[in-house]
């Protein structure tokens, strides 16, 4: 059973940090005035990148795969599950701005996975940018 997705894609693995909305304060420092002020600027996000990994039945599964993951890019923000656990509750999806094989590589003697037999492997990077769910009118 799979415990990593990006939208409806299932991962072995997702390495790195999946980034969520954070309060990006501006530091203010006036000439003649003792002391510094912060001023909240709002809630913003970074585009960053992260790795997924996953098994396929062969090679050119391994080239399908890669080509639904590029119909992401520019489509509706996604959910990310990770081990488990769902992200959005964070008040955010993330927009899929980018999908870069990393490498794709035939494995002799198929194995276990997400799905068996496994002939062949695919990581791919992923730019994310996390975009907020809530709506204040």
């Amino acid at each position: 059973m799979a415990l990593n997705y990006i939208g409806p894609f299932a991962f072995l693995e997702i390495q790195g940090n999946v980034e969520a909305l954070k309060q990006e304060p501006l530091v203010l420092a006036r000439p003649g005035v003792d002391g510094n002020a912060v001023w909240r600027t709002g809630q913003r996000s970074n585009r960053h990148t992260i790795r997924t990994r996953v098994d396929a039945y062969n090679v050119r599964s391994c080239e399908d795969f890669y080509a639904l993951y590029c119909d992401l890019i520019g489509a509706d923000p996604v959910d990310i599950m990770r081990a488990g656990v769902q992200l959005s509750p964070h008040g955010c999806l993330w927009a899929v701005l980018d999908v870069r094989k990393v490498a794709i590589r035939a494995h002799v003697g198929g194995s276990g996975g997400l799905h068996p037999p496994s002939y062949g492997w695919i990581d791919c990077d992923w730019d994310i940018l996390a975009i907020t769910t809530d709506t204040e009118d």
